[in-house]
């Protein structure tokens, strides 16, 4: 039989990630860092350069507007979260077709900032999308360290700082609260996932009544449904990423079978 262990990339060390004396390690925090920072200022370019424009112009119809009235409604009645939109879909309305966590994360900063009036609350939401972007950044380098190694890492974050695309937009940009907001728990859900295969791959034997020989894959497995869940709060398009998901488990599960019984 062919050892599982020779198919898959090799295991991760994570011991590396918090080693801050290693040189490697300080120069990974640095780039890091350095690309988050890069990304940060180009997805602020058009607030920093606004000069007296009013900041509601800096926001884009449809959707973003919808999600301040939103946000709005949640200050006014926190935490309540408004499900039915009467100011769309004339005449008749219509239920939002969007989860709460969004402008329910803006209502909260806006508290916590004391950000009242609607300038200040504007301006709040519009941070919000380029500071969770810039977290993506860093998100992405633990994604490619698992998946290949420290270099992969580096490479994957320094390109998700200048992506194309909804990604790449500015705050105000339509569209880019559900392109930020979905990968944002996409990617920990992702990693989790990876994370698991990682250790399934040691070929550990599973015993139900010895709870430490699978403590650590219901750990990650809670923090799968953890991500995934918060995910689908933003989107229900979330439940195609389990979708995909489920399809890859049953098709990687027969190739390991498979390759066991070689």
């Amino acid at each position: 039989m062919v050892s599982l262990k020779t198919k898959y990339p090799r295991k991760v060390d994570f011991m590396e990630l918090v080693d801050l004396k290693n040189r490697r390690t300080q120069l990974i925090i640095g780039l890091v860092a350095l690309f988050s920072i890069f990304a940060l200022w180009l997805r602020l370019l058009p607030m920093l350069n606004m000069g007296d424009t009013d900041v509601l112009m800096m926001v884009a119809s449809d959707d973003p507007l919808y999600n301040l009235r939103q946000v709005e409604q949640i200050l006014a009645n926190f935490p309540q979260y408004a499900w039915f939109e009467a100011m769309t879909l004339f005449p008749t309305g219509q239920p939002v077709p969007w989860g709460p966590l969004f402008p329910t994360i803006i209502a909260i900063i806006c508290l916590i900032t004391g950000a009242t009036t609607r300038p200040e609350i504007i301006s709040t939401g519009l941070l919000v999308p380029p500071l969770m972007g810039v977290m993506i950044v860093s998100i992405m380098y633990f994604v490619g360290k698992i998946c290949g190694d420290w270099k992969t890492g580096l490479l994957a974050s320094g390109f998700t700082a200048v992506v194309s695309g909804q990604f790449f937009l500015p705050a105000p940009s339509t569209g880019i609260w559900i392109t930020i907001l979905q990968r944002f728990f996409f990617l920990p859900f992702s990693a989790c996932y990876i994370c698991m295969r990682s250790i399934q791959k040691k070929n550990i034997k599973i015993e139900l009544k010895n709870i430490s020989s699978y403590k650590t894959t219901l750990l990650i497995a809670g923090l799968c449904g953890i991500t995934y869940l918060l995910g689908l709060f933003v989107m229900p398009t979330m439940i195609i990423f389990a979708m995909i998901v489920g399809i890859f488990t049953i098709i990687q599960f027969i190739i390991d079978v498979m390759r066991q019984d070689k």
